[in-house]
């Protein structure tokens, strides 16, 4: 079970002014949960964060088994010293990514000076609209693997907000700029229950997070936080341990 998927849709409904994309999001939800009820309780489920498990277990089945993700990236591979820039990336026409990527553009990238990235999918017009307003920003549309990639392990900063207030499945991009990337900002619920509160500087507010930025910019990035991230990451997402895992549970 990769999310909770009635979760999932209700918290994209939120995340949404359009009126029609709300009722579909919400119609979705429903539907969801009226399917997912109609699953046997009698086999095993594998959640991928902790979070899924203890809704399953809510709704009445009685075998649900915490299984991480398994990512791509399995060696922390982080450059040291200064990257150039700050980043923010992920899909942007989901609606929570459009909704972080203009918050930090109307928030707090108006208070820094530094240069800061966007960077996704299909980027809306809101968002095409305000990073042309917002000095020292950059947009990049639709950059390949690669291109992203190196955005990753170019940027000093990788700053990941997320406003959804019921977390559901893995937290792909966070893990991804802690494998690759620099400092890494995020905000509370998107590392809770995770394990890799740690190797994070998290802030509550625009104001918390601009801060955060104006400090960690003229930071260097260390190898005590590399081996910090090996340590914590290889505890969660060592894939062969959780593939293992997922065989004793199936037999």
């Amino acid at each position: 079970m990769h999310n909770e998927e009635s979760v999932h849709y209700r918290e994209l409904a939120r995340s949404t002014i359009n009126p029609a994309k709300k009722t579909f999001y919400l119609a979705e939800s429903l539907l969801t949960k009226k399917y997912t009820s109609t699953l046997p309780a009698d086999c095993m489920y594998a959640c991928v964060c902790k979070e899924d498990q203890n809704s399953f277990e809510e709704q009445g089945f009685g075998d649900v088994q915490l299984v991480p993700a398994f990512p791509s990236w399995q060696e922390v591979n982080c450059p040291t010293g200064m990257g150039s820039l700050c980043l923010f990336h992920g899909n942007l026409s989901v609606p929570e990514n459009e909704k972080a990527a203009l918050w930090l553009l109307s928030n707090v990238f108006n208070k820094v000076r530094i240069p800061f990235i966007i960077a996704g999918k299909n980027p809306p017009k809101t968002v095409q609209k305000a990073a042309g307003l917002c000095q020292n920003t950059c947009l990049v549309s639709n950059p390949s693997e690669s291109e992203m990639e190196d955005l990753v392990q170019k940027a000093h900063i990788n700053i990941l907000p997320g406003f959804h207030k019921n977390i559901t499945g893995s937290r792909l991009k966070l893990v991804h700029a802690l494998y690759r990337g620099r400092h890494c900002i995020t905000t509370p619920a998107v590392v809770e229950g995770t394990g890799l509160e740690e190797a994070c500087h998290i802030g509550t507010t625009a104001s918390a997070m601009a801060s955060i930025i104006s400090q960690l910019y003229y930071l260097p990035f260390e190898e005590e936080e590399i081996l910090l991230r090996k340590r914590l990451l290889a505890n969660r997402y060592d894939n062969n341990k959780n593939i293992q895992r997922f065989i004793d549970y199936l037999w």
